[in-house]
């Protein structure tokens, strides 16, 4: 897409929304892990006072206090707190960063739409404002309820490596309540204005200049495709260009957001009254406490969230094949791959026979046992047909490179998405070559027959209707468990057994599995065992989902998730996309409190001692009452 436009390819609309959240929430994740250090070390650095002498602002009125630079705060961190240290508050980060990247890339795409003149080109001016409004957006939904608690991790000085240095705050899900208990609701949106203020001029900056400096580009290459790394090094630019102009809000905002508010003072006051104490007592220089460190954390992290972001949309070349692909009479299907950090095409296949699945056989010297595909194949027999509708397969062979099973794996959704889902009646994922032969493709055919499947549009409506029985009735219904995306089909014998387990009795330990050719949730046994013999208890070659009641715990249940190494990608994803939804299941059919929750590759790994440690702390936290004192002996 052009940098100065939101029209795509071809005059064909813009990135969905559906695009824009997998890209940008992906794209922030990324930046997140990478970048968090830096971030901590900037809130220290702002939190941390230096006083001077009154008068005129000279080095020489600078009092002795040693001046910390963000490479001797960061080592001090590391040596009192250990390296841990530097990734205090990033639960707060990863928790709101998925919404964060998605309202901001979204709305900013809204906006500039809304901008953008009638020929779908948008001015430098209008690029400025839908960047500022994003920020604007983004600040006051998520980003500053998310700065309250982040702060409020990072400003603690605990040890990481000390048990017995215990921080009021221990965690983000800790800090949120322990705020809401004791400041309100409304702490957690403390500094808003500063932040909205502080976000609205960071994006304006950012997307102004990556927008400016890829139009011009895409204008010296002839092309609007660029390579990764040029899309890095704008993105590196024009991320460092947003914590120059708003440092001293940043500075501001960090302490106003780090302290519990004062009775009496608005929230003007407050702002008013900590830039006039920086001011008299620190300096100009405080204004911009922690900018290298920031700097350092936002113009790579932005290099790496417009990369990504980028990274994930399909190429001009490929849309220019589709739209081929979907007008030809001879062409039966295209191939597609990642090169250089973009999705291409690598290939067509040809039509020999009247029919889709004789057509199937071109697909065999096309196909290697170690490389992924995508391949696009339209699904009428006659190519003369008015219906052109595609069939979407993503091939990952489970021989390939780890790396290629996760990026086309991650990425197969996005890819219809951003090719236009109105064009596909059906998705498929395979990991098998035979199951692209006119036999496998029988198969799946009788496969989804016996099914009788839903439509993508009622499928969603069906889910929808689950959702709301299950709110208002709170049982579970057609054995369908409704959770975040996925809805997954449970047998029914798994809601009793839950049950039992609540109640009580010797089996003590329910173990499921995911039938992986149906997508449904299995029961596999109801048995009894102890902390030393749940190993030997839970299948080591295939993975499952298990639920333990220690005889010292009955009111509580410990979750165990394992997948050995040996699983199938496919298999791996379908336990990873579930594990949240059989979770449900176990608290609203079973009726269990499930607290702890583990995780392991074999289940050697879940020895007596990792069961004993996960109810010896809940034993720990256990409220006791005082103890009737004893009355004198008698002498």
């Amino acid at each position: 897409m052009s940098a100065k436009s939101v029209q795509g390819p071809g005059g064909k609309k813009p990135a969905s929304a559906a695009t824009n959240l997998i890209a940008g929430g992906g794209a922030g994740m990324m930046e997140a892990l990478a970048c968090h250090p830096l971030d901590t070390i900037k809130v220290r650095m702002q939190l941390s006072r230096r006083a001077r002498a009154p008068g005129n602002i000279t080095d020489s009125n600078i009092l002795q206090a040693k001046k910390r630079g963000f490479i001797t705060t960061g080592a001090e961190i590391v040596k009192r707190e250990t390296a841990l240290g530097l990734y205090k508050g990033l639960g707060a980060v990863l928790t709101g960063i998925v919404p964060k990247m998605a309202i901001r890339f979204t709305s900013y795409e809204w906006y500039k739409q809304l901008l953008a003149d009638k020929e779908g080109n948008v001015a430098s001016k209008s690029t400025f404002m839908a960047g500022l409004a994003a920020g604007i957006t983004e600040a006051v939904f998520v980003v500053t309820p998310m700065e309250v608690v982040k702060i409020r991790l990072q400003a603690q000085h605990h040890s990481m490596a000390d048990p017995l240095d215990v921080p009021k705050y221990r965690n983000a899900a800790h800090a949120m309540y322990t705020v809401i208990k004791e400041e309100g609701a409304g702490a957690l949106w403390r500094g808003v204005s500063l932040t909205a203020l502080r976000q609205g001029t960071n994006q304006a900056a950012n997307f102004t200049a990556y927008s400016e400096l890829r139009a011009r580009l895409q204008k010296y290459h002839g092309t609007t495709d660029l390579p990764g790394y040029e899309t890095s090094l704008i993105g590196l630019i024009s991320g460092a260009v947003g914590p120059f102009t708003n440092a001293p809000i940043d500075t501001i905002k960090t302490r106003l957001q780090k302290t519990p508010a004062e009775a009496g003072q608005s929230a003007v006051q407050r702002i008013v009254n900590i830039g006039n104490d920086m001011w008299k007592q620190e300096g100009i220089r405080s204004f911009y406490k922690g900018i290298t460190p920031r700097v350092m954390r936002v113009a790579p992290g932005q290099a790496v969230t417009f990369t990504v972001y980028e990274y994930l949309k399909a190429s001009q070349e490929l849309k220019s094949a589709l739209g081929s692909l979907i007008t030809s009479t001879t062409q039966r299907g295209i191939l597609a791959t990642i090169q250089n950090e973009t999705i291409v095409p690598s290939g067509t296949i040809s039509s020999s026979s009247s029919t889709f699945t004789t057509d199937l056989s071109n697909l065999q010297s096309h196909i290697q046992p170690n490389a992924a595909l995508y391949i696009l194949l339209r699904r009428a027999d006659s190519l003369a047909s008015p219906d052109k509708s595609l069939v979407a397969v993503t091939y990952v062979p489970n021989s390939a490179p780890v790396r290629q099973k996760m990026l086309f794996a991650s990425t197969r959704l996005t890819l219809v998405r951003e090719l236009g889902g109105e064009h596909f009646a059906e998705s498929v994922f395979t990991t098998e070559a035979s199951e692209l032969t006119s036999e496998g493709w029988e198969k799946h055919l009788a496969h989804t027959e016996s099914e009788n499947p839903l439509t993508a549009e009622e499928q969603s409506l069906q889910d929808i209707k689950a959702a709301e029985a299950l709110e208002s009735r709170g049982t579970r219904g057609q054995g369908l468990a409704q959770g975040g995306r996925i809805a997954i089909r449970a047998d029914d014998e798994i809601g009793g057994a839950l049950k039992k387990l609540g109640q009580g009795g010797t089996d003590n330990l329910v173990q499921l599995r995911m039938n992986g050719s149906n997508e449904t949730l299995e029961l596999v046994s109801s048995s009894s065992a102890t902390p030393s013999t749940i190993s030997q208890a839970i299948d080591t070659k295939e993975p499952r989902y298990s639920f333990y009641r220690h005889d010292d715990a009955s009111a509580s249940i410990v979750f165990i998730s394992t997948c050995p190494s040996g699983a199938k990608i496919r298999e791996r994803m379908l336990y990873a996309a579930s594990r949240g939804n059989v979770v449900s299941l176990a608290q609203n059919e079973g009726g269990l409190k499930v607290e702890k929750k583990i995780e392991a590759t074999d289940p050697e790994e879940i020895t007596e001692q990792v069961i004993l440690d996960e109810f010896k702390v809940e034993k720990k936290e256990e409220s006791k009452g005082f103890a009737k004192p004893k009355r004198p002996g008698r002498r």
